[in-house]
């Protein structure tokens, strides 16, 4: 199966930035740009760690080793500002940013990184960067999409408070993904 570790947002943060979303998906298709897959306001998560696709097998221990409640303890984040991957030639993402947290969700991301180092996961050739993704582009952007985004200014979108981690199963669907929790841990003195 898919699996993937993240964290979740609140309620009130997720129709925020679906709200942003929204306004920018009208932008883009009045700039004629559709071969984009927005992220449904449901699953918008702040990935720590894609895993890709994982045995069943494995799937228990890793459910086993993410469990655990984990050592940073519960922490804000806001989001603020928006842009694509990669930054410079044919963008490929679009994200939203993470203007306070960052350092948090960096920690986080190397606890999970830790826990899962046992079982030999391919390791990601980039740093982490906390993001949170709302497009994906299925075909290289045309120059005038970046324009667009780009001219969009997303001052602050909201905050929300982040009290555990998810691991996810993710089925591929012809109409998107979905998402299923499989364990929730949590910070350090939160409850689940």
């Amino acid at each position: 199966m898919r699996l993937f570790v993240a964290v979740d947002l609140d309620e009130n943060l997720r129709r925020a930035a679906a709200r942003v979303t929204r306004t920018l998906r009208d932008r883009l298709e009045r700039a004629e740009t559709y071969a984009i897959s927005w992220v449904g306001a449901d699953n918008l998560h702040l990935t720590l760690r894609f895993l890709g696709e994982v045995s069943e097998d494995l799937t228990r221990q890793v459910e086993t080793t993410l469990a655990q409640p984990f050592a940073v303890a519960p922490f804000a984040v806001e989001l603020a500002g928006i842009g694509t991957f990669p930054p410079a030639g044919s963008a490929r993402v679009i994200w939203l940013g993470i203007v306070s947290g960052g350092d948090a969700l960096a920690r986080l991301q190397d606890e999970v990184e830790a826990r899962l180092r046992p079982f030999a996961f391919a390791r990601e050739d980039r740093p982490y960067r906390a993001h949170l993704t709302i497009g994906r582009f299925r075909v290289p952007a045309p120059a005038r999409v970046r324009e667009v985004i780009t001219a969009m200014a997303v001052g602050a979108i909201g905050r929300c408070v982040i009290r555990h981690v998810t691991l996810y199963r993710s089925q591929l669907s012809p109409k998107g993904a979905i998402y299923t929790p499989l364990v929730r841990a949590p910070l350090a003195g939160a409850s689940v």
